[in-house]
């Protein structure tokens, strides 16, 4: 949330806000240019759902997927050209936190019978986006209610884990040190850091983790919440982590670290409240959270500026 980054979605670009103070439209109606075998496509998937298609509207969203927005009321997502995401997977998240203000899902076909493509149909989540909204880092009692809303998730047991392939079969200790080296073989030689795990170094309890649970994925009515967008990316971490990543996509870590300051306080205080417990993270174990997340957004980001300067300034302290 903190960097430059633009994509292409149908030719068209996006631009994400360099910085906080910079706000730029993130997800925007895009015009459709030559693609009426897109909406001929479209309207046979609406069919077989009795839906009859009345407007269709791009949007950029993501770096998965095309989405269009049909009749103001359903969601469409096609994978762009590359792109492999799991529907299956989605749909069967979309059920086991069916707790949570999400989008319902419709449909999900990945047989390419009637159309030359995978796509899913889920409900449109009514409200607007909260990073676009006048009420971004201004509103606390939204940041309250994301709290809440984290808490819930993280409060959630692991009754049908099982079931939905998200229970790792190695150890965090394992996975993380796995995901630091993949990340690391796509950095120039003077980032790379050792910031490996030691095996239970980090001994909080697991949870599901959102890792885009953000301002970006949130809908809101006034001072409302109305839903989670984006569930993709839910698996399961140590609490440390998973609010690492939360908190600084959101408030920001203050560099150097000091007392675990943020730059936003009045709003991080008022999501704490909200989530119900105050993090205690050893320092040493932040600085790695923290450098793999910088690195994990350094390798995708195309200004790569921001998050330069983050990893050396880390890796200086």
């Amino acid at each position: 949330m903190i960097s430059n980054v633009s994509h292409i979605v149908g030719g068209c670009k996006r631009v994400k806000r360099k910085l906080r103070k910079e706000r730029r439209s993130r997800y925007v109606y895009i015009p459709r240019k030559n693609d009426s075998a897109v909406e001929k496509h479209i309207r046979a998937i609406f069919e077989t759902v009795g839906i009859k298609v009345k407007t269709i509207r791009s949007i950029t969203n993501g770096q998965v997927n095309l989405v269009y927005i049909i009749n103001d009321k359903f969601v469409l997502r096609i994978p762009k050209k590359g792109k492999k995401p799991d529907y299956h997977r989605e749909a069967k998240i979309h059920q086991m936190l069916s707790f949570l203000p999400i989008p319902t899902i419709i449909k999900v076909d990945t047989t390419k019978r009637l159309v030359p493509f995978p796509y899913m149909i889920e409900t449109l989540i009514s409200g607007e986006l909260w990073l676009e909204s006048p009420k971004l880092e201004k509103d606390t009692r939204l940041y309250y209610e994301s709290g809440k809303l984290l808490r819930k998730l993280h409060q959630q047991k692991f009754k049908y884990v099982t079931d939905f392939n998200l229970k790792p079969k190695k150890s965090w200790t394992t996975l993380f040190n796995k995901m630091l080296k993949e990340e690391q073989k796509k950095l120039p030689k003077n980032l790379q850091a050792n910031a490996r795990l030691k095996e239970n170094e980090d001994a909080s309890g697991r949870v599901f983790c959102l890792d885009d649970f953000n301002e970006g994925n949130i809908m809101i009515k006034g001072s409302k919440i109305t839903g989670i967008i984006d569930l993709e990316q839910l698996r399961i971490t140590p609490i440390d982590f998973c609010l690492v990543t939360i908190q600084d996509r959101m408030f920001e870590f203050s560099l150097p670290l000091k007392a675990h300051m943020f730059k936003h306080q009045t709003l991080i205080r008022e999501f704490l409240r909200g989530y119900g417990k105050q993090p205690r993270i050893d320092l040493a174990l932040l600085k790695k959270y923290l450098y793999y997340h910088y690195v994990f957004m350094f390798n995708r980001m195309k200004d790569k500026v921001i998050y330069y300067e983050k990893i050396k300034l880390l890796m200086g302290l």
